[in-house]
């Protein structure tokens, strides 16, 4: 940029640097829209996973919450404990 401002006169080197710095603010909203997005789905993984391992929820809902973060975590659907009767065959299995 420097050398292609070289040339520029006083205006016209202002303008080039306003626009860049609009682009450069552009790309700050777009990283900080990405990162939000990211911090969002920890969150929500988070809470999933501190529910599925809560030892004083209801055992139903544990259960439920678990599969709700299998499938968070894109385990493959036939995987997935889906009841307490499919954690027995599992565990006696």
């Amino acid at each position: 940029m420097l050398q292609l401002a070289q040339g520029l006169d006083t205006k016209h080197m202002d303008a080039l640097k306003a626009e860049m710095d609009e682009f450069l603010s552009s790309l700050d909203k777009t990283y900080q829209r990405v990162v939000d997005q990211i911090n969002t789905e920890f969150d929500k993984l988070g809470k999933l996973t501190d529910a599925a391992f809560d030892f004083q929820l209801n055992y139903q809902l544990a259960l439920s919450t678990s599969v709700d973060l299998a499938v968070a975590y894109g385990v493959e659907e036939d995987k997935i404990l889906y009841s307490v009767s499919d954690v027995d065959a599992f565990m006696l299995g």
